[in-house]
């Protein structure tokens, strides 16, 4: 198994809005599209595509998701923290 790890892309800045509501900003969108567009060109075995709920992460994520051909699943225990044992946990039959 081969895991990938991505973070968001740039968002916008925070003035006025919670965290979770950031959304990609003109460089995210343009990063996230770039990202995308070299897992589609390294065509790697993508099985699934995990991420946090805070928009900035869905987006990121839908973007790489559309390349690959893969739906990302929002999971909200990736909202705050990931270490070692949510890790194990979301790998677990």
């Amino acid at each position: 198994m081969i895991l990938y790890f991505l973070r968001h892309a740039h968002a916008v800045d925070a003035v006025g809005l919670s965290d979770e509501e950031r959304a990609l900003n003109d460089k995210g969108n343009a990063q996230a599209e770039a990202t995308a567009k070299l897992f589609k060109r390294l065509s790697p075995q993508i099985d699934l595509i995990y991420t946090s709920p805070r928009l900035r992460c869905r987006q990121t994520a839908e973007i790489v998701g559309r390349a690959v051909d893969r739906t990302p699943e929002v999971r909200e225990e990736l909202n705050f923290e990931f270490n070692l044992t949510l890790l194990n946990d979301l790998l677990a039959p």
